[in-house]
Formats: C-alpha cells, sequence, structure tokens
C-alpha cells in the first residue's frame, strides 16, 4: 500500500447543519510506533486510542498553546457508560467513548469511525451544528432529517476506505448525491505530524519538585534517575553530576549536549 499524505481534511454540508473531519495518518503513526515496542493488542489500543470495558472514565485534557501563565489546562471526565432508557449501556470501543463525551460535555451530537493497522490510522468525524447561527438557518424538522441522513451515509464507510483512500475520494463516494443536490465544502486539508513538548530541562523541573533528598535516595539505590515520556517514550537518564546540577543551578549545562545514555 503506497504512504499516505498525512491529513486532516475538514467539510461542511450546505443541506444539513452538520460538519466533518476526514483524518488519515501514516508517517506521525510510524513515528509513535517506532519509539514503543508494544504487542500487536496495544497498538490496536494505542491507534483506537482505547478499549474500553463496563467501568472506568475517559479523560481528554486540552492544553492550548497560548494558556495563560498559571492557568491549568481544560480536562472533562466521562464514565464509560452511557445511560439507554432505564438501562446502562457500556461503551465498547474509543469513537463511542468520545462521541459520549461530546454529548455530555460539549452537547454536541457526534458520530466518529476510527480505523487502525500497523501502517495507518483512519477516522471519520459528523458532528451536528445548530439549526440556525452563522449563515445557516434550517427548520428544525429539516434539520433533524438533514443530520439524519448524513449520519446513515457515514454508516457505510468501511475500515479499508479510511485506512487506504485520501479524503477527495471519501467524501465522493460518501456523499455523492448529497453534494449534487444538497453540497458538501471541503476545506484545504491541513498536516498532521507527531511531536511531544517534553525536554531534559522539564524532567529537571520534577526532579526539582521530588526534593534534593528523594533524588539523593533514588541515586543510592540505582546509581541513575531514569525516567520515561508517558506520551513519546523517550528516556530521559540523569546520573550523579547530572543531578547536583539541577539542584544548584536553574541552568542545565548539559541541556543541549546527549548524555551518556539514554537522552
Amino acid at each position: 500500500m503506497n504512504e499516505l499524505l498525512v491529513f486532516m481534511c475538514d467539510f461542511m454540508c450546505d443541506g444539513a447543519p452538520v460538519r466533518g473531519e476526514i483524518v488519515s495518518i501514516g508517517s506521525a503513526w510510524q513515528a509513535v510506533l517506532e519509539r514503543r515496542d508494544d504487542p500487536p493488542a496495544i497498538r490496536k489500543i494505542l491507534g483506537d486510542l482505547l478499549d474500553a470495558s463496563n467501568t472506568g472514565r475517559l479523560v481528554i485534557t486540552l492544553d492550548p498553546t497560548d494558556r495563560e501563565p498559571g492557568q491549568p489546562p481544560y480536562q472533562g471526565i466521562v464514565a464509560l457508560q452511557e445511560h439507554v432508557g432505564s438501562s446502562v449501556k457500556p461503551v465498547s470501543n474509543a469513537a463511542e467513548a468520545i462521541c459520549l463525551y461530546m454529548q455530555n460535555s460539549e452537547q454536541l451530537d457526534t458520530r466518529i469511525w476510527l480505523a487502525s493497522d500497523d501502517s495507518h490510522i483512519g477516522g471519520l468525524l459528523l458532528q451536528r451544528l445548530p439549526n440556525s447561527g452563522g449563515h445557516a438557518h434550517l427548520d428544525p424538522e429539516v434539520a433533524e432529517e438533514g443530520w439524519s441522513r448524513i449520519k446513515t451515509l457515514g454508516e457505510t464507510i468501511t475500515n479499508e476506505e479510511l485506512l487506504t483512500l485520501p479524503s477527495e475520494i471519501i467524501l465522493r463516494r460518501l456523499f455523492l448525491e448529497e453534494s449534487t443536490e444538497k453540497g458538501v465544502r471541503s476545506f484545504p486539508p491541513r498536516p498532521v505530524r507527531f511531536a511531544c513538548r517534553c525536554s531534559r530541562n522539564k524532567v529537571a523541573d520534577v526532579l526539582r519538585m521530588l526534593g534534593e533528598e528523594e533524588v539523593q535516595s533514588i541515586l543510592a539505590e540505582q546509581g541513575v534517575v531514569e525516567t520515561i515520556c508517558d506520551f513519546c517514550a523517550k528516556p530521559y537518564r540523569f546520573d550523579a553530576v547530572d543531578c547536583l546540577q539541577v539542584f544548584k543551578t536553574d541552568l542545565l549545562s548539559d541541556a543541549t549536549r546527549p548524555p551518556s545514555s539514554g537522552h
């Protein structure tokens, strides 16, 4: 299979209060996998974000780059269970969990389809917008029929299509009639890349929060202080000299050079 352009493509439906996104990730997904040595089952969970059970919580943290100093990130938490009438239905996959989050936290009807394999991740999102606002003003009955119609079309997407086709072909296959009769507008795709904001200096800040006594006890037991970023799996290693610098100055003289082992 040829490498796909890594992109996130947005689109709008003119005949229904619906926005959507199509995502295809190839090289960035490979960059994630190269940093980890997980078995296939774990890779599947990473690709689909999670496999939910009857219990647990989904936590979504939004940390904008323009966050003011001292302002905490926004965090939303929802149970991985949906109340349907008098019964409780557990979510079974990442897509259902995110849809439940959007419904409970953002009050937005959302449908998501996700697919992943060892080389690609693909996803389709459909989200209902308010019946009026901006340039749109739809009769409630027309709006409800439009949302139902777009959801039905979305249900026809296959994993193979999500993993192998570019966005313009997916849009054409799913919404050809909708585009012809009502109008579907797509916007220029946005590139997606894998990146992490972890750094050696940030790890040093964590060591300072632990305190010199705690760090010295780790050194006495293990000889070095080692940690791995939970997000990107990048390792960091601080020997006794490094730790001394952490607590004697705010500047790490070796922050820009590779350590003798690890990062």
